[in-house]
């Protein structure tokens, strides 16, 4: 029977730097975020910490 594994890693905080975790892990994410980046292009909702 076949199966699929997956896992995700998620980094969020007030004070990083993206391209540093990016540069350390040798992984490019999926997406990354600021603070004051909207959650939602249509939206209003502005993001309180940086994500990688």
């Amino acid at each position: 029977m076949p199966f699929e594994i997956s896992a995700s890693l998620t980094i969020t905080g007030l004070d990083f730097d993206s391209q540093n975790i990016t540069d350390k892990l040798g992984i490019i994410p999926t997406k990354t975020w600021k603070i004051g980046d909207l959650i939602h292009p249509k939206g209003t909702i502005k993001r309180k910490h940086n994500g990688w």
